[in-house]
């Protein structure tokens, strides 16, 4: 049994966010969970009450200084976040990046029967990142915006060294089927 420091309630260990051994039974020095929790809202209302009245970029500033100062509590909720939302994240990638929904990638994914566009195979490269298999990528025309369909990883890196230019593309071509002409002989 503990005693909060803040309510003054005798409770048990359990209701404390921090282990306690047998020895510091009655101890005072401890915030029971609940309190913990009514602090947490006190302190958010109380800072939403200091900058209501402020205008918006005072309140931006406010909020960017509160981030700056606790980025390693921001970058873990948001990677947990993240883990936890990964179609919401996907979704708002391809939202912000083509304009597409999620539900408009996978209808194109069904529509090439989950396969490149260009070499007709499966995404094989495995992402750094998440130890998973990359997702297609969402090639575009960089002039008009306009979505042409999904590619591999590589195929997309083909063409975006290319530089997107069809007369490259074709010399590529050409350059290529010169050289298998003369093997064939």
């Amino acid at each position: 049994m503990l005693i909060c420091k803040r309510c003054d309630k005798t409770k048990d260990s359990s209701e404390f966010s921090e282990p306690v051994g047998d020895k510091k039974v009655f101890t005072k020095g401890k915030t029971c969970k609940a309190c913990k929790k009514l602090i947490k809202g006190i302190n958010s209302k109380k800072r939403y009450q200091e900058t209501k009245h402020i205008d918006k970029e005072a309140k931006l500033k406010v909020n960017r200084d509160w981030h700056k100062n606790n980025k390693a509590s921001v970058r873990l909720r948001n990677s947990e976040w993240q883990k936890n939302n990964q179609d919401r994240v996907r979704h708002n990638t391809l939202m912000s990046a083509h304009g597409i929904t999620l539900d408009d990638y996978k209808s194109m994914l069904i529509q090439q029967n989950n396969l490149c566009a260009i070499c007709h195979g499966a995404e094989t490269k495995i992402s750094k990142k998440t130890g998973r298999t990359k997702n297609f990528c969402v090639d575009h025309n960089h002039k008009t915006g306009r979505i042409r369909g999904l590619l591999c990883d590589d195929c997309n890196i083909a063409i975006g060294k290319m530089k997107e230019n069809i007369n490259s593309l074709k010399a590529a071509i050409e350059y290529l089927s010169k050289e298998n002409e003369n093997v064939g002989n």
